[in-house]
């Protein structure tokens, strides 16, 4: 093997290694986050869970501030394929709708407070916050698009300013989902739940008959 193949085998397998380093980083520190509901932990704890100094930690992660980030970015991220994938499916107008709004409720179920516990801590980071608003942004038009379609199959009259109520049934299916998953616990069941919160939206609160 000559020596120019020798160096690239070298630095490909020391990148590996060192990707599979990030990743256990990573993975400790949402293990964290999860238990703690929260960004309450240490560099010093993360690196004791990887069984590695506190030096070697920074050396991948400058800071703890680096190290929310990338968890938040992944944890973000992995939502936001969720939601693109429900959006792909091609389903009638209210069946995506609703399944979008399953994919909010199972993530908080599943742990999805990670997202607005990362979000809090990240709000005066300016990177951050950008790519926070990027990934609402996207949600918010995945669900918009949905409801242009169902504006289009007769489920929603003309005239409805539709990015302003993609935003109002984003935060519909987060908080609500946060708020039931708190009252009902181990019994939740997000597509009961989903189908309700659907109702709500598709008919509104007043007494049509």
């Amino acid at each position: 093997m000559s020596l120019h193949k020798k160096i690239s085998k070298h630095v490909e397998t020391r990148t590996r290694k060192s990707e599979r380093t990030r990743e256990r980083i990573v993975a400790a520190a949402r293990e964290f986050v999860l238990e703690r509901r929260g960004v309450d932990f240490q560099m010093a704890e993360v690196a004791a869970a990887c069984g590695m100094t506190k030096g070697a930690l920074y050396y991948y992660f400058r800071d703890r501030t680096a190290l929310v980030e990338e968890v938040f970015d992944r944890a973000a991220g992995e939502f936001l394929e969720r939601i693109e994938g429900i959006g792909a499916l091609n389903l009638p107008a209210h069946e995506t709708l609703e399944a979008l709004c399953g994919v909010f409720a199972d993530e908080v179920r599943q742990g999805g407070a990670v997202i607005v516990a990362l979000a809090t801590e990240l709000a005066g980071t300016t990177g951050a916050l950008s790519r926070l608003e990027m990934r609402v942004d996207r949600i918010s038009a995945i669900v918009e698009e949905q409801l242009k379609r169902a504006r289009e199959q007769g489920e929603v009259r003309d005239g409805v300013d539709l990015g302003l109520v993609s935003s109002a049934v984003c935060g519909a299916f987060l908080f609500a989902a946060f708020r039931r998953v708190r009252e009902q616990g181990d019994a939740f069941d997000a597509p009961t739940f989903s189908a309700e919160l659907m109702s709500l939206v598709s008919h509104g609160l007043a007494d049509t008959r």
